[in-house]
């Protein structure tokens, strides 16, 4: 990822010109895209580089959402297409918080995956439980 490090370098030393949408502060909107272009072509060079030492069968490019990529997977014979979009946020974007929520919705679901598993597991031996009941 040695250009992305070099970009995210170079984004660090730059100078922003801010603006507000709504009450929201952000960076310009014609700087924000030139750095989300740098950092698309960083990218790009990256994974070209990466797949390079992984296979010899791959495809990398820039669509109009982001950068595509592509690996050939002998297991299953058949390209296996990857998307990656880069976004810059707002500069109100609380970014812990983000984190946060998301783990804690994943551990959420995951408790209520965990429930309803014991719960239908709980039918399969109550029902059984039935069926052999009524055939004594």
């Amino acid at each position: 990822m040695k250009n992305l490090q070099l970009v995210f370098s170079q984004f660090m030393e730059s100078e922003l010109k801010l603006s507000t949408r709504g009450k929201s502060p952000i960076i310009n909107q014609t700087i924000r895209n030139q750095w989300k272009s740098k950092l698309e072509n960083a990218l790009k060079r990256d994974l070209q580089e990466m797949f390079a030492n992984i296979s010899e069968d791959y495809q990398v490019g820039k669509i109009s959402d982001g950068i595509v990529a592509s690996l050939f997977h002998e297991k299953i014979d058949q390209e296996v297409p990857f998307h990656f979009e880069i976004k810059i946020k707002n500069l109100d974007f609380d970014t812990a918080w983000e984190i946060e929520a998301y783990e804690l919705e994943r551990l959420e679901k995951e408790k209520e995956a965990k429930i309803k598993a014991e719960a239908k597991k709980a039918k399969i031996a109550r029902d059984k439980a039935m069926r052999e009941k009524k055939g004594e």
